[in-house]
């Protein structure tokens, strides 16, 4: 982990992480 935070530290954890939720509920509605 700490290694990543190393090679990106200007990435916010809550952004990628509020990208990976677009991209899944993107996902979910192309699906259903």
């Amino acid at each position: 982990m700490h290694i990543l935070f190393r090679f990106v530290p200007s990435i916010d954890l809550s952004k990628v992480i509020n990208n990976f939720n677009e991209l899944s509920k993107k996902g979910g509605e192309n699906n259903g």
